[in-house]
């Protein structure tokens, strides 16, 4: 039903129904954008039962050669690990979790790689050595915590719905202007 202001003569439900599709259109925009967002956490969040808490240190010890890695990736997404230049896949199951049993390491350094969706976590792995002494973790500030993207998505939603609003409002705008 239209209902129509008896001064102006003016249509309020074609603009209610315009309101309503700009709302529509900020919730559509909203869900897309959050969708790469949250496949962007790939990580490594294991080596044979040592939490890793998401920490990228360059350097990792380890008792024994029987060593599984485990991590969280975009579901259905491989997985490329590459311990001393030998490549296996693994796939991200569909909570986004994956894990990694390579053949048992020998004593000694391994360089160790994981690579998924262009992100990389790259380290050193000794095995069966003692860690020296006198080494101890960065500090917290010069360690990257990954998948803290919040941030970044309020910063993006925000211009995203900024640029919506006032587009719309500036449509609205010119057609009020040419009905006068």
């Amino acid at each position: 039903m239209r209902r129509l202001d008896n001064e102006k003569g003016k249509d309020y439900s074609l603009l209610k129904m315009k309101r309503t599709r700009v709302f529509l259109a900020a919730v559509f925009f909203f869900l897309l954008s959050g969708a790469p967002l949250f496949a962007s956490g790939f990580q490594l969040k294991d080596i044979g039962g040592l939490s890793t808490a998401g920490k990228l240190y360059d350097h990792w010890w380890y008792s024994n050669g029987n060593i599984t890695f485990t991590g969280e990736g975009v579901a259905g997404s491989q997985v490329e690990a590459t311990i001393d230049g030998t490549t296996e896949t693994v796939s991200v199951d569909e909570a986004g979790q994956w894990s990694y049993t390579p053949a048992p390491l020998a004593n000694g350094d391994h360089q160790v790689s994981f690579t998924s969706s262009g992100s990389t976590v790259a380290f050193t792995l000794t095995v069966g050595g003692e860690m020296p002494a006198g080494v101890g973790a960065p500090a917290e500030a010069t360690t990257p915590v990954v998948g803290n993207f919040a941030p970044t998505q309020i910063l993006f939603i925000s211009g995203g719905l900024f640029l919506l609003t006032s587009s719309s409002l500036l449509l609205w705008a010119k057609k009020e202007e040419k009905s006068f």
